[in-house]
């Protein structure tokens, strides 16, 4: 870092930023539908595919 100008670590950020917000992105959606799928498995387990009785 020290041998770094300061345009060189200017463009690094720029760079980390445009890589890792897709990424962020990604993880939060792969996490909801993680998510949804896990709670979607638990009531078929719970209450099988139809509920009987209503």
């Amino acid at each position: 870092m020290r041998k770094m100008k300061t345009w060189q670590i200017l463009l690094t950020w720029v760079v980390a930023v445009l890589l890792l917000k897709p990424l962020l992105i990604l993880f939060l959606v792969l996490y909801v539908l993680s998510h949804w799928v896990t709670k979607a498995i638990v009531h078929v387990k719970v209450f099988g595919w139809r509920r009987r009785g209503i």
